[in-house]
């Protein structure tokens, strides 16, 4: 998308090729709907509150159909870091904040997927990074938590921070923040490798080696 575009036609081109991943008319018009309805504040976000589908009909979208979400995924990733650099299109050297966050949604079924208990929470767990810079705050990708034995938080934060784009660790100061479950030295190298500073929690209890 070209820079000089107002926001709404570049939100009007983004949202075009969103609604052109899915691979059939029905499920594009799911989509729609559903972009209708959680993107709509005015309207509580429960499927039977849809228009131009049915609540069936959506939760079939979501929970049956098989489609590739990753393109919606890079598609939108990408519209978010061309925001952010045509935000600061005229300022040296701005700093940028990513924060990762361990974020906890509980569930109660027992057969959904991805879903145990951790934290003294039971339900699905997702290591979120998120991109700050002035009034704009906006999650930028996330991974699953899926269970001892598989990526640990803290791998799964080092690797949402590899995706950060070239073009946006050249252009920002890049600051990474994040809480006292991210303090490992793993994090914190793989951090000053990519050039980034950091501001992580530490526990009272760690001792801390300084080089």
């Amino acid at each position: 998308m070209s820079t000089s575009q107002p926001l709404w036609e570049r939100a009007r081109i983004l949202t075009d090729r969103l609604l052109a991943v899915p691979p059939t008319a029905y499920q594009q018009r799911s989509l729609g709907a559903a972009f209708c309805l959680f993107l709509n504040p005015e309207v509580k976000t429960v499927l039977h509150q849809a228009e131009s589908v049915s609540a069936s009909a959506l939760s079939r979208f979501f929970n049956e159909y098989n489609w590739d979400t990753t393109v919606c995924w890079m598609l939108l990733g990408d519209a978010q870091w061309d925001l952010l650099l045509q935000t600061v299109k005229r300022k040296h050297h701005p700093c940028l904040r990513l924060r990762v966050d361990l974020t906890s949604v509980p569930k109660t079924g027992r057969q959904l997927p991805f879903v145990r208990g951790y934290n003294e929470v039971y339900g699905s767990h997702l290591v979120i990074l998120f991109a700050h810079y002035g009034t704009l705050k906006f999650p930028v990708g996330y991974r699953v938590y899926r269970s001892k034995g598989t990526p640990t938080p803290v791998t799964l934060a080092r690797d949402l921070l590899r995706t950060v784009p070239h073009t946006i660790r050249t252009r920002f100061r890049v600051r990474v923040l994040a809480d006292s479950g991210f303090e490992a030295a793993a994090l914190l190298d793989e951090v000053r490798m990519l050039g980034f500073k950091f501001v992580v929690g530490i526990r009272s209890t760690r001792r801390t080696a300084w080089r």
